[in-house]
């Protein structure tokens, strides 16, 4: 009975989604680790000119680095087209000198990233709160397997997975023990962006 609740309360959860967001992987290019360390620090530094760029134009919700999976190294999420999205995201300075190529695909979340952490950025008082959650890209949900703290969950269109799931653990190791059919990596981001979303 146990994992039918879980699996209802995550089916739900997916259902109560009510926005289109593309969660855009940043992922090795054919020049990656190819280049001379001077233009691999103008690069990095130009990157995030990019990012605060997008993100101040209302354009990005989220960005960050992540780990534990091989060839990925970073997530841009969008609230926009999957058109739009990877156009910004192509733009990035790291893409067009091809040390990353870029991997779009739609998530049906829940309504509201990021906008409270947009509110609050700059206020009084604001601080960042960087950490680290496990994503888990499923290709199905499994019955009989407990997801845990689930943060937020939603459907993806356009790819080889059908949910993206953000986790409240890091414990990167035992979820892909748990789900080894499934893509699991660590997001290094600001968790504010989820304040307000349920």
């Amino acid at each position: 009975m146990r994992f039918v609740l879980i699996l209802l309360v995550f089916q739900f959860s997916i259902l109560a989604s009510a926005a289109e967001y593309q969660l855009c992987f940043l992922n090795d290019g054919p020049n990656a680790g190819k280049l001379e360390p001077e233009r691999s620090k103008q690069l990095q530094a130009a990157h995030m000119q990019h990012i605060q760029a997008m993100w101040k134009s209302g354009a990005l919700e989220s960005a960050g680095p992540i780990s534990g999976l091989p060839g990925s190294r970073g997530i841009f999420l969008f609230q926009s087209s999957k058109e739009e999205s990877a156009r910004l995201a192509s733009a990035d300075p790291k893409v067009m000198a091809g040390e990353l190529r870029i991997d779009c695909q739609s998530w049906n979340g829940p309504e509201g990233v990021g906008k409270n952490y947009r509110k609050a950025y700059g206020q009084p008082g604001f601080k960042e709160v960087y950490v680290r959650r496990v994503g888990l890209m499923m290709k199905k949900v499994v019955p009989g397997h407990s997801l845990g703290s689930v943060r937020v969950a939603g459907t993806l269109a356009g790819g080889d997975y059908g949910y993206f799931v953000l986790l409240e653990t890091d414990d990167l190791e035992k979820v892909k023990l748990q789900f080894p059919d499934a893509r699991s990596f660590l997001w290094f981001h600001d968790a504010q962006v989820w304040d307000g979303v349920s």
